[in-house]
């Protein structure tokens, strides 16, 4: 088993052997840190484009574990480097590092229908045929409902609505560009 990276999130500037102000990661023995400094991201955007352009970088150097430390970590910058590290080709294993159930169900709930909207983006023909489409919306909501709190999930259920509502916006703008 492979030991995971620790990656903490900082809006600090790196030492000066890692470019100073405008390094981007910085790597020691305890692991990486992503500097989220106005220079390091002032062409990125912001520290949630930093935090995902910095796991994009590890994806590519291909650290395959990755557990997110310290306090710089908040539910958008979590899930913005979720979205950077996310990599359908290799099996990336993230540990969200939060101990808040209610942000850690719904980072979950954020992922799997992100991973629902690819699944069917990326669907071929076989898989989704016309029979399909008035059967995704429920077979999305009950595939969340089967997981250990089987009540009513709120995060997983609007995290459902947002999957809808992402994979509606695609449609119609597939029919649009027919």
């Amino acid at each position: 088993m492979t030991k995971a990276m620790q990656v903490q999130l900082v809006e600090t500037a790196a030492a000066e052997t890692w470019g100073g102000d405008k390094a981007l990661l910085s790597f020691s023995d305890n692991g990486a840190t992503v500097h989220a400094t106005v220079h390091a991201t002032r062409a990125t955007g912001g520290p949630l484009v930093a935090a995902q352009r910095a796991a994009r970088r590890l994806d590519g150097m291909g650290v395959a574990a990755v557990q997110l430390s310290g306090d710089g970590w908040d539910l958008e910058r979590r899930w913005a480097f979720w979205a950077g590290y996310f990599n359908p080709r290799n099996d990336n294993r993230l540990d969200w590092g939060t101990g808040d159930a209610a942000e850690l169900e719904e980072l979950n709930a954020r992922e799997k229908a992100a991973r629902w909207v690819r699944e069917i983006t990326n669907g071929t023909p076989e898989e989704v045929s016309p029979g399909f489409w008035p059967r995704a919306p429920r077979r999305c909501c009950t595939t969340w409902r089967r997981g250990p709190s089987a009540t009513k999930s709120w995060p997983a259920m609007s995290c459902c609505r947002r999957a809808l509502s992402v994979f509606t916006m695609w449609a119609a703008a597939a029919c649009v560009n027919r």
